[in-house]
C-alpha cells in the first residue's frame, strides 16, 4: 500500500513540516521559517497577530484570501494529526470489512483522503463527495466531486454507506453536525467521526444524540487515540436503534472516551461498602458453584438505578469483587476460568 506521507505530499501538503509530533522543536522553527519567506515580512507579522489573539476562524479565512496554496501550507502544521487519525480509520475499516460504493467525506480539503480510499483501499466506486467550505479546492481526482459550501447547507437526496470526518468540524455541541452527518446515513452505512471532543460532558452530549437518532456506537471500534499533546476520540456509528441505558452510556464513555475496555473492578472492604449502598437492587441471575469439599463461589448480576454490577463472594467471606457497569454477563463457569487463568483479577481496576 502507497505511503501516506507520499500520498498528502503529492496532494500539495508538507507533512515533514508538521510539528505536532516533534518533541525537538525543529520543525516548527522550519515551518515559520518558510511561512515567512512565503508571506513576506508584513503579511508574516499579521499573521501572526491573528493567531495569537485567538480571534475566530474567519478571520483566519479572511486572512488567507481564498489563496489554495497557502491554506495547505498552514493546514501542513498539523496534517501529522490528520495522518495519524487516518490510520486508525483505515484499521476500523479493516475490521469492520466496509467496502462501499458511495463515499460522503465532512472537511476533505482537496481529497487527499478519499482519494487514497478509492485507489489503494475500496477500488471502484459508484460515487464520492466532499463537502468543504473553502471555496477554492481544486480536486486532484475527477471521480471526486467537491461541494464548497457550509455543511448545514449541503442537501443531497443519495445515501451514503460510508460517511467520515477528519477533525471536520470542532464546537462544544456537536449535536447539529451529528443530525447532518446521520440524515445522509444508509440503512447498512458506517459513520466514522475523528473529533476534538475536549471533555466527557460533550462525549456523553453527543452519546445522547446518537441514539436518539436511531443509531448505535460500535464499540469494538471506538477508540481515543493521542498525537503529541492532544487526545482524539473517534466514533464509529451504525444505524439501528438500541435503547441507551445509564449502564450502556456509562461503558461508552469508558470505552470511547477513556480506552477503558474492561468494567471497573473494585475489591475487598472498599467492594462490600458499595454493596451495601446497592443492595436493594434487582437481582438479574444469581448462581452458586459448589465443590465435592463443602466450598463455594457465589455470582450475583443485579441492577440498581440503571447500572448492572456483578458481585462474586466466597463460602468464607475471604474475598469479595464487585464491578460495573457490565454489558455482556458471562457465565459462573467463565468468572471461575478468570479466577484461575487471570493473574490480576484481584487487583482493583480504574
Amino acid at each position: 500500500m502507497k505511503s501516506l506521507n507520499k500520498h498528502l505530499q503529492e496532494f500539495g501538503f508538507k507533512p515533514e513540516l508538521s510539528f505536532t509530533i516533534d518533541p525537538t522543536g525543529k520543525k516548527e522553527k522550519l515551518f515559520y521559517k518558510n511561512l515567512n519567506k512565503i508571506l513576506g515580512s508584513y503579511r508574516y507579522e499579521e499573521y501572526c497577530r491573528i493567531q495569537d489573539s485567538c480571534v475566530d476562524e474567519l478571520s483566519m479565512m479572511k486572512f488567507i484570501g481564498g489563496s489554495e496554496s497557502l491554506f495547505k501550507f498552514l493546514l501542513s502544521a498539523q496534517i501529522d494529526i490528520s495522518e495519524q487519525m487516518f490510520q486508525e480509520i483505515l484499521e476500523i475499516i479493516k475490521c469492520c470489512k466496509i467496502n462501499p460504493y458511495r463515499i460522503l467525506e465532512f472537511g476533505g480539503a482537496n481529497g487527499w483522503a478519499s482519494d487514497y480510499l478509492i485507489n489503494y483501499v475500496f477500488g471502484k466506486v459508484e460515487e464520492s463527495v466532499i463537502v468543504d467550505n473553502f471555496p477554492n479546492w481544486s480536486t486532484v481526482n475527477p471521480e471526486i466531486k467537491i461541494h464548497s459550501e457550509d455543511y448545514f447547507d449541503y442537501e443531497n437526496d443519495t445515501k451514503f454507506n460510508f460517511i467520515f470526518s477528519i477533525l471536520g468540524y470542532s464546537a462544544e455541541d456537536y449535536s447539529s453536525f451529528l443530525e447532518k452527518a446521520i440524515s445522509f446515513l444508509s440503512e447498512d452505512g458506517v459513520l466514522i467521526l475523528g473529533l476534538r471532543i475536549g471533555n466527557e460532558q460533550s462525549y456523553q452530549k453527543a452519546l445522547i444524540t446518537i441514539y436518539k437518532l436511531g443509531c448505535h456506537l460500535d464499540l469494538v471500534v471506538c477508540k481515543k487515540i493521542t498525537v503529541g499533546n492532544e487526545k482524539f476520540p473517534i466514533l464509529t456509528i451504525k444505524k439501528g436503534v438500541v435503547r441507551i441505558t445509564k449502564n450502556l452510556e456509562l461503558a461508552s464513555i469508558r470505552k470511547g472516551f477513556y480506552n477503558l475496555d474492561r468494567p471497573k473492578r473494585i475489591i475487598g472492604y472498599e467492594a462490600r461498602v458499595i454493596f451495601e449502598l446497592i443492595n436493594g437492587g434487582n437481582v438479574l441471575i444469581e448462581k452458586r458453584n459448589y465443590w465435592d469439599d463443602g466450598t463455594w463461589l457465589n455470582m450475583t448480576y443485579l441492577e440498581y438505578n440503571g447500572l448492572v454490577f456483578r458481585v462474586l463472594d466466597n463460602f468464607s467471606n475471604s474475598f469479595f469483587v464487585l464491578e460495573f457497569p457490565i454489558l455482556e454477563q458471562i457465565t459462573i463457569e467463565e468468572v471461575i476460568e478468570n479466577i484461575q487463568f487471570k493473574e490480576n483479577y484481584f487487583e482493583r481496576s480504574i
